[in-house]
């Protein structure tokens, strides 16, 4: 069961960053007043996410080049990155948090910015395209509460219910029943319902095989490395 789905982008601190980036190359090569001010993610799929698409890989490629290109372009980065933790996991540590661009999903902005009291927080969906996630909920085969289990599965799939957790995250929903009932300025907010152009550039989830999670666990961990030794 899939209750929200929603795209990787640039989330971004609108009172700190005077243009709004348009492109993964804003998030890579930050402007002079943006050093020392980027957030990151560490996992072997989204910290790659920016420059397999600068490239126009798939974001799941296991191609060493791409990945090997994708560790020269986050190296040069690593003095500018305030760390690899996820910048709402930063803001919660520490409401002034120096973190004014990261990546992220569209998903966080309402969060980060309840913690900090602020509408500051902006996201785009960069025009490279992206990664489209979806998030899932399942009943494990051996629940000794399958029934009730069941049960709260349908109530979120409810159109009314999937409605509200969508308005109320400021998320996709796709529940095709509940877009009726939300409203009209979520539903035309691209950074939540990407356009037919953004999807078609974009990598819809898949899984990748073990090799390819060991290649890029190494190079994530290499430089997770060198940036805490800076």
């Amino acid at each position: 069961m899939c209750p929200i789905l929603g795209a990787h982008g640039i989330v971004y601190r609108t009172d700190k960053v005077s243009i709004a980036p348009t492109s993964w190359r804003d998030l890579l090569e930050p402007k002079p007043e943006l050093r020392g001010h980027i957030g990151w993610i560490a996992d072997y799929v989204e910290t790659f996410i920016p420059m397999l698409k600068l490239q126009g890989s798939s974001v799941y490629s296991a191609e060493r080049s791409d990945l090997k290109r994708a560790y020269q372009q986050l190296k040069r980065l690593n003095p500018d990155l305030v760390s690899y933790d996820y910048v709402l996991s930063e803001v919660v540590d520490d409401i002034e948090s120096p973190i004014h661009m990261a990546l992220a999903t569209v998903v966080i902005t309402t969060p980060i910015n309840d913690v900090q009291g602020t509408d500051h927080w902006g996201f785009v969906a960069p025009q490279e395209g992206s990664s489209i996630w979806i998030d899932c909920i399942a009943v494990m085969a051996g629940s000794k509460q399958r029934d009730e289990a069941l049960l709260f599965l349908a109530f979120l799939n409810r159109a009314d219910v999937a409605a509200l957790n969508s308005s109320q995250i400021w998320s996709a929903t796709p529940v095709e029943q509940a877009l009726p009932l939300i409203d009209a300025g979520l539903l035309g907010d691209t950074s939540v319902n990407p356009d037919a152009k953004t999807l078609q550039s974009s990598d819809f989830y898949e899984g990748i095989d073990a090799q390819n999670i060991a290649q890029r666990t190494r190079i994530l961990r290499a430089l997770k490395k060198h940036h805490n030794a800076q």
